[in-house]
């Protein structure tokens, strides 16, 4: 009792049997490694940096597998079987030990998500490419090679466990729906007349159901992300100044992470020029910030259009003393209502020496 008490006791397995379960551990963990890895990442050759997480290891883990092999492996359940069994064994001192483990198990999880993804986005791209252009109009060619390749993943993606694989897919469902999203905002699309908005925001809706159809077969569980596309094609498609306002304020009520550069993007593409409507509409997303200044940003998961960037806006000339200096003529015209913003005077180049 007193050489417990005092820490003086040894451990209650034999050093032998120790060595034994410490090689059991990185035989069982560096065999399935060597296998699907490839000997560089588990041996550092080939230019492999050994260490989880480095941008080296990434890059070539990226160009060493498929996405089959990846889903197969980055299931958590074994080593973190092993880490469970080998805290069981030891001593009590021996918890930190496992939760920096459970920790590390994972930040690797962590990290095959995202090499899978990646992957699965590199073949996705050339679709993507072909979105919001006049054939997306009227051929379903794009959206149905994006469906089409990702479900036929989806029996590689089922080979993991539960808990791993629902992060996965949510991940892949929130990525697809910002890559489509991406290129309406930066204004592929304009919208010149209102049958256009129709057609638009009717294709919009379409294609926002069929991925919707899509990720319920794969049991994506991220079911806040289905409603922003059918939200964009109301803010494209109503008419009245009222309307827009109240379809933006459920749109950055359903996603806080919106901003007014985004809104104003959207407002470009349906063609309304007109600067008091516009600054009604954008008051909706510029109150949001304000009362959301100093808040914590949405977590990783949720965010949306904070990884959408949209090209720098227009500012609306809103200076007596500029207006004073234009033709009425030219105030009347619509597509003077506002201009590009002026470059620096860094990069105005000087006039030619005559």
């Amino acid at each position: 009792i007193a050489a417990l008490e005092n820490g003086e006791l040894g451990p209650l397995l034999s050093p032998g049997t120790l060595r034994g379960l410490e090689d059991e551990c990185v035989t069982d963990v560096k065999v399935p490694g060597t296998l699907h890895f490839g000997r560089g990442a588990v041996e550092g050759g080939s230019g492999v940096t050994v260490g989880l997480g480095g941008p080296e290891f990434e890059t070539s883990l990226a160009n060493r597998v498929q996405p089959g092999v990846v889903a197969g492996t980055c299931s958590p359940s074994y080593s973190g079987a092993l880490a469970e069994r080998l805290a069981r064994v030891g001593p009590p001192e021996s918890e930190p030990a496992r939760e920096a483990s459970a920790s590390a198990l994972d930040h690797v999880t962590r990290l095959c998500h995202r090499v899978l993804a990646d992957l699965l986005f590199q073949e996705l791209q050339p679709h993507f490419n072909k979105l919001m252009r006049r054939k997306w109009l009227s051929s379903p060619e794009a959206l149905d090679g994006i469906v089409g390749t990702l479900g036929a993943q989806a029996l590689a993606l089922r080979r993991m466990q539960d808990e791993p694989y629902q992060t996965l897919v949510a991940e892949l469902h929130r990525r697809a729906l910002v890559e489509y999203v991406r290129p309406l905002l930066r204004g592929r699309l304009r919208c010149s007349s209102a049958r256009t908005r129709i057609r638009v925001a009717g294709r919009l809706r379409e294609d926002a159901a069929q991925l919707q159809r899509l990720f319920r077969r794969l049991e994506s569980q991220a079911s806040w992300l289905d409603a922003v596309v059918p939200h964009l094609a109301e803010v494209l498609q109503l008419e009245d100044t009222p309307s827009i306002q109240v379809e933006v304020g459920v749109l950055v009520r359903d996603y806080p992470d919106i901003r007014r550069k985004h809104v104003a993007a959207l407002l470009d593409i349906r063609g309304l020029r007109n600067t008091a409507a516009r600054q009604e509409i954008l008051a909706v997303a510029r109150d949001l910030e304000l009362s959301e200044e100093g808040a914590l940003s949405p977590p990783r998961d949720r965010a949306f259009f904070a990884d959408i960037p949209v090209p720098r806006p227009s500012f609306c000339l809103g200076l007596p003393l500029l207006l004073g200096r234009l033709p009425l003529s030219r105030l009347a015209r619509p597509s003077l209502a506002c201009l590009p913003r002026p470059r620096s005077p860094s990069l105005v180049r000087p006039r030619a020496q005559r």
